[in-house]
């Protein structure tokens, strides 16, 4: 009877062990599609900033480069050299490229010493800091082969991320669009067209909400995400004008905004939930203005507070 005891007692822990082993699994594959679906999101929110060089740094680095003082010093002797040999004799010149030859010799022998033991490589570029401003960047000029290479990237990542979503019972419908979404995409920004190129970010974006609902936990995230995509959906649409779309879009982002703050206690976020919803409808005002900077620097400052929930 003992023995049948001990045994059952551990058939129980070996099931307990298989048991708690599978759920650790569950949420390690789930914390990797989450990570997955941020990646996606930090990805296609750069890509769209980098349609209109919104950037949410105050400064950017410059670099000027400097003429080497030796060179421009080399170059004044060597005009002086050409005129007096120009006025002098023809003795003269030959003496003149005699030493000239002397002394090209000698500097060669220096540069091939120099080379065997190693030379440092001066550095003739300045650099410095210059502050950035969606009012006074006048630069509309898109840098269409990062973007391209940003792109492709992502088509690496694509197999694993398809997988993983599986794994968490996402619809198979919805990867599939992604994956064709893209496609689209890349043929836009190959054909370097931004007005589709914003249209099939915004696109992929809105695929993320759904994603979140099956890998996330945290409410607030996920219904940020939501708010975030009729945002990103109104900012795809400033060049075309069409502000009561936009109008409408925000007032969506607004509604959908109203989740998060019904549903959060005093804390260390609430503080910057309730500065988020200040920033919506700031934005709302910008679009009533109908005016693209303004639109631009609140959607700039929107996202940035958004990165901080």
């Amino acid at each position: 009877m003992k023995k049948i005891k001990t045994l059952f007692f551990i058939l129980f822990l070996i099931l307990l062990v298989f048991t708690l082993t599978g759920c650790s699994n569950k949420d390690n594959e789930k914390e990797k599609a989450l990570s997955e679906v941020k990646y996606l999101e930090n990805k296609l929110v750069s890509l769209l900033n980098s349609m209109n060089n919104v950037q949410y740094e105050n400064y950017k680095i410059t670099t000027t480069k400097i003429e080497d003082e030796s060179t421009s010093d080399s170059n004044k002797s060597s005009d002086k050299s050409d005129n007096s040999n120009s006025g002098g004799s023809s003795g003269e010149g030959t003496q003149d490229k005699q030493q000239s030859g002397e002394q090209g010799q000698s500097n060669n022998g220096e540069s091939q010493s120099q080379s065997e033991g190693g030379s440092q490589t001066q550095d003739n570029n300045k650099y410095s800091l210059q502050k950035t401003s969606m009012l006074t960047n006048k630069n509309n000029n898109i840098d269409w082969e990062k973007t391209k290479n940003e792109v492709e990237e992502m088509y690496s990542s694509i197999p694993t991320i398809t997988l993983d979503l599986y794994s968490q019972n996402v619809n198979q419908n919805e990867i599939l669009n992604f994956n064709s979404e893209l496609d689209n995409l890349t043929v836009a920004v190959k054909e370097e067209n931004k007005e589709e190129t914003l249209t099939h970010l915004s696109n992929l974006y809105g695929y993320l909400p759904g994603y979140l609902e099956l890998v996330s936990t945290d409410s607030i995230y996920t219904n940020l995400i939501r708010t975030k995509t009729n945002v990103i959906n109104a900012y795809s649409l400033i060049d075309t004008g069409n502000w009561n779309k936009i109008g409408e879009l925000i007032r969506q982002a607004i509604s959908n905004y109203s989740n998060i703050l019904n549903n959060i206690e005093n804390g260390t976020k609430s503080y910057t939930i309730n500065k988020g919803y200040i920033l919506l409808n700031e934005l709302q005002n910008a679009v009533n203005l109908k005016d693209k900077d303004i639109f631009l620097i609140k959607y700039k400052n929107l996202l940035e507070e958004f990165n901080s929930i």
